[in-house]
């Protein structure tokens, strides 16, 4: 089966080539220094304070199963849109491409534990094609709105001088 995913916000992890439909991506930041919370889950790289809210930050790591080629300080935030905002630490990222081939969709071996949907050729090689909905599994979705809520009050004392 094929498609045309359309307008893409490409980026770069692990050596290899991701996308996002283009208005799931809210803003794209310079790596900033992130908070952590005591216990956090392993999805979670940390919290951004994006304006006095509260951001849980996934680990790419976890998720795709890759090593990071970017050392920190070099690599990028994608703040993901959607019920549950999130952001994303990515190696680089590169910015809008309008897919014009059509896309397959993935095999089961080439989905990254399930994460991506669609898989189309780029001038760089395979494009995997990130389904956002399935960035996380419900009970660790749950887990980390409670690590969220956790460092949002923390924020909040923070900022009236608590």
């Amino acid at each position: 089966m094929t498609t045309s995913p359309g307008s893409l916000f490409v980026f770069y992890y692990g050596g290899k080539i991701f996308g996002l439909s283009f208005e799931t991506v809210e803003e794209v930041l310079p790596m900033p220094l992130l908070s952590f919370a005591p216990g956090m889950p392993g999805v979670l790289a940390g919290f951004l304070n994006l304006g006095g809210e509260a951001i849980p930050v996934l680990n790419p790591k976890i998720l795709f199963g890759l090593k990071a080629e970017t050392p920190e300080r070099d690599a990028h935030l994608l703040v993901i849109a959607g019920q549950r905002r999130s952001a994303l630490r990515v190696d680089r990222a590169e910015g809008l491409l309008e897919l014009s081939s059509p896309a397959v969709r993935a095999d089961e071996k080439e989905t990254f534990n399930g994460l991506v949907g669609w898989i189309a050729q780029s001038e760089s090689g395979p494009l995997y094609v990130l389904r956002p909905g399935r960035l996380l599994l419900e009970e660790e979705a749950r887990r980390l709105e409670e690590f969220r809520t956790i460092e949002q009050d923390r924020l909040a004392a923070v900022g009236r001088g608590g």
